[in-house]
């Protein structure tokens, strides 16, 4: 199931999200009046979604389209509802899914979850894709999930093979990692005297001048068939490490950019 939906934060770095699901005949936009009078203050900041149903003929409505996340009333809906029930629930696991995994934290290499991303994509894309390493082997270990960071570089970097289709058809497709230092930094309001500079850089097609300001958001995607929650389980996992995830694209080249705090 594939929906739009609204977003809103209540502060920068969310550590909670709420999702909404919105009654029969209603949209998303209904609660969103809701949810920025709720006083969460004591959580902390909250990220809310607020996906809209699908519209469909609602059988207790007279058959009238409208927005609904199932028809229990439809002739023989048993199976049927329960299917769009299913659909629902797992549009919300798939919500929901960046923020159920305990957070492990441990010593990380950048450079090894770099070369751990790099095995699994020329795994995937053996012959007609070339990725480039552009390592500062000087910058240091730090704490922090690495299975979260391997995850978060991957996404980015699966999505970077993927919008590659047409080059490496052509046998140019190349993506490039490159590592650097960033001093004297702020981001996400704070100041920073050292942060990890770590790029990931294709020669791809660009993003979509239609979502490029939505990229990070569930559901969003440049792809036919794509769940667009790759990016946006890749940001949530960097700001779990303080970081931040920047987009910059044109078309022949697009560079994301991960901001992450170094001791």
């Amino acid at each position: 199931m594939t929906v739009n939906l609204i977003e809103l934060e209540s502060g920068d770095a969310p550590i909670a999200t709420v999702i909404v699901l919105h009654g029969l005949g209603a949209d998303g936009n209904d609660f969103v009046p809701v949810c920025r009078r709720l006083d969460l203050d004591a959580v902390g900041p909250v990220r809310f979604v607020l996906p809209d149903a699908p519209e469909r003929p609602v059988t207790r409505n007279g058959g009238y389209i409208m927005r609904a996340w199932f028809d229990l009333y439809a002739p023989g809906a048993g199976q049927e509802a329960e299917a769009d029930v299913r659909a629902s629930q797992a549009l919300v696991d798939r919500l929901l899914a960046p923020h159920r995994r305990p957070h492990v934290v441990g010593d990380v290499n950048i450079h090894e979850v770099c070369e751990r991303v790099r095995s699994v994509i020329l795994a995937e894309f053996p012959r007609d894709l070339h990725i480039e390493r552009d390592f500062d082997v000087s910058i240091p270990e730090f704490r922090g999930d690495r299975e979260q960071l391997i995850q978060a570089t991957l996404n980015i970097v699966h999505n970077a093979a993927q919008a590659l289709a047409e080059r490496r058809a052509a046998g140019d497709a190349c993506i490039t990692f490159k590592s650097r230092f960033a001093r004297q930094v702020i981001f996400n309001k704070q100041w920073y005297r050292l942060a990890l500079e770590l790029h990931v850089i294709d020669n791809g097609p660009g993003v979509p001048d239609a979502i490029k300001d939505r990229i990070f958001y569930p559901l969003v995607s440049g792809r036919e068939g794509g769940t667009g929650l790759g990016l946006t389980l890749a940001q949530t996992f960097v700001q779990q490490h303080h970081g931040v995830i920047e987009c910059d694209s044109l078309p022949g080249r697009t560079d994301f950019k991960i901001l992450i705090p170094l001791p």
